[in-house]
């Protein structure tokens, strides 16, 4: 008798250990930033203590147009490399905010795409004249690789301001931050 509630001590506690382990190898392990929208120091982010979820803060993501900025200014984009430490196929949903400020004859967009799934870019666009907050939701598939496995997934994250004809006017549209929880 002595022996068998060794034997079961031994299986619980072991079966405890492995659990844990379990838990948090599934999941987000490591983001990377790059881009003219999140240049080296300007954001910051933090992942959940469980990987589930994270949240991205951008200073200087920012596009605009106007009579004194330059070209370079109109288009600025950020890539977020997300490793994921997972053992099957996993659902994630991704919320940008923002805020955007379109006038006369000028149109801006916003676009989150991940690149290795299919049918998962989403474009708002934004048409004058526009002032306020925005939010853009999508969902997207991560298939498995194995068990477990980690697999780095690129999202690329893009603004846009179109002056048309307009070449008095400013407008300017901003990605504020990013989140994304897997599912």
């Amino acid at each position: 008798m002595v022996r068998m509630r060794r034997w079961i001590t031994v299986v619980i506690m072991g079966s405890l250990m492995f659990v844990p382990g379990l838990a948090q190898a599934n999941g987000v392990v490591h983001i990377d930033v790059d881009g003219t929208g999140c240049p080296a120091g300007s954001t910051s982010s933090n992942i959940a203590p469980d990987g589930q979820s994270f949240t991205i803060l951008f200073d200087e993501f920012f596009a605009s147009a106007g009579p004194n900025d330059p070209e370079s200014d109109t288009t600025k984009d950020c890539l977020i490399d997300v490793t994921l430490e997972t053992d099957e196929s996993v659902g994630i949903a991704m919320d940008t905010v923002g805020f955007v400020n379109v006038t006369a004859d000028m149109t801006a967009n916003q676009q989150q795409h991940v690149l290795s799934t299919k049918h998962s870019n989403q474009v708002t666009h934004f048409s004058a004249p526009t002032i306020r907050q925005y939010l853009a939701h999508s969902t997207a598939t991560i298939l498995a690789q194995g068990k477990p496995s980690r697999k780095t997934v690129t999202i690329m994250l893009q603004i846009e301001v179109d002056k048309g004809t307009n070449t008095t006017d400013s407008s300017l549209i901003t990605i504020d931050s990013f989140d994304l929880i897997l599912h």
